[in-house]
């Protein structure tokens, strides 16, 4: 290593710099074999040190550095762990499993080559194989791991992204005739699980999860505890004594076998699809929603799913005029606007509206009548 002049000096086979940021050393390469060009380099350097603009480090920061940032915050949280196995894939990142069963993540593209281009490339491709609904929820994944990179200083800025506008709204509910049918057409082991996702609009890793230790029966209480919810947020959804969430419960309560809740054989319930397949299938039409695909332009039928039920339970609850907060509350939905991708519709609200809009139209039909007779017989008259 040569001797430092001007806050350069040589070391290995490029110039290196040597600068002061946030109250601190910092030494890395130029990347030049020329004085005159690391001089360059190193001003810059210090200008944008001076303005606020420089990230130390930033061109070696890794798209992995920053999931695991993501999952750290997570854990942190006490929430599940992002899912970004097809980001992994695409950025050509490495996933491992810890001992402990964690994903561990390593190298992958730098940081500063994902730009507006690269993620437009990115969209372009997983929409011939994925739902916007899908890509977007992956961009939304990315953007969060490199917000949090840049609150720990491992980013200088955060690129956009091109969001695909999400049209793949799902009309597909259970009617109450339906859901009757399809708990006798299921095995018996999965008929309460259905019933109760049902009655409380519980996610299926929420209900197949249920432990017996957060079924309060003294105060007629279910809870999901926090960290459990997809939310993260703790969820509490309260029974009526005789009710018959409480009765589907004590029902449950005098073949408990182990922890759970829902069992098949005192064992959690891992796999369902198969047999839930099969019951809705044998409802034939009715087993059946339809679901907006931007890519043709129109409606296509899709089979109904267990997340369905989530969507049965909001509809029934607007239909029966549940005020939005509550049902957001009871739900565990942030916004209204996660409940308008449902296509949930007061069909009650509406029919009255309709009814009350014809009784209107009557009126003034009859109004209008009376005016034309009556200038037809002052018409007559003035003859």
């Amino acid at each position: 290593m040569t001797a430092m002049k001007n806050g350069l000096y040589w070391h290995g086979s490029t110039w290196w710099m040597q600068y002061r940021h946030a109250g601190r050393t910092v030494r890395e390469s130029t990347g030049c074999t020329k004085r005159e060009d690391a001089k360059a380099v190193a001003d810059a350097k210090r200008t944008a040190s001076r303005q606020g603009q420089l990230v130390p480090g930033a061109a070696k920061t890794t798209l992995a550095d920053l999931f695991m940032l993501y999952v750290a915050d997570a854990v942190a949280k006490h929430r599940e762990p992002p899912k970004l196995k097809r980001l992994a894939e695409w950025f050509e990142v490495a996933m491992t499993t810890g001992d402990d069963g964690a994903v561990i993540y390593a190298g992958g593209w730098r940081a500063t080559a994902i730009d507006y281009g690269v993620l437009q490339r990115y969209v372009a491709e997983r929409q011939k194989v994925a739902s916007d609904s899908t890509v977007h929820n992956e961009l939304a994944a990315l953007r969060r791991s490199f917000r949090l990179g840049k609150k720990a200083g491992k980013v200088l800025t955060v690129p956009e992204f091109p969001m695909p506008q999400v049209q793949n709204v799902r009309e597909s509910f259970f009617s109450t005739e339906e859901l009757e049918r399809l708990l006798t057409l299921l095995p018996e082991y999965l008929r309460a699980a259905v019933h109760f996702a049902a009655l409380t609009g519980m996610r299926a890793e929420n209900v197949f999860s249920l432990a017996w230790e957060h079924v309060d029966f003294g105060r007629g209480l279910v809870s999901v505890p926090f960290g459990m919810t997809k939310s993260g947020e703790p969820l509490a959804f309260p029974f009526a004594h005789k009710s018959t969430l409480e009765v589907l419960l004590r029902v449950q309560e005098q073949a408990r076998r182990g922890p759970f809740v829902f069992h098949r054989l005192g064992e959690r319930i891992k796999s369902y699809h198969g047999a839930w397949r099969t019951a809705v299938e044998a409802l034939g039409a009715d087993g059946y929603g339809t679901q907006y695909d931007p890519k043709v332009g129109q409606t296509k039928k899709v089979l109904k799913r267990f997340h369905d039920l989530r969507h049965t339970f909001a509809q029934r609850a607007t239909e029966m005029g549940m005020a939005e907060a509550t049902l957001l509350e009871l739900g565990g939905w942030k916004t209204a606007a996660m409940l308008k991708r449902y296509r949930i519709v007061n069909q009650e609200a509406k029919r009255a509206a309709a009814a009350q809009l014809d009784k209107f139209i009557e009126v003034e039909r009859q109004k209008a009548t009376q005016v034309l007779d009556f200038k037809k017989r002052a018409s007559g008259g003035s003859r």
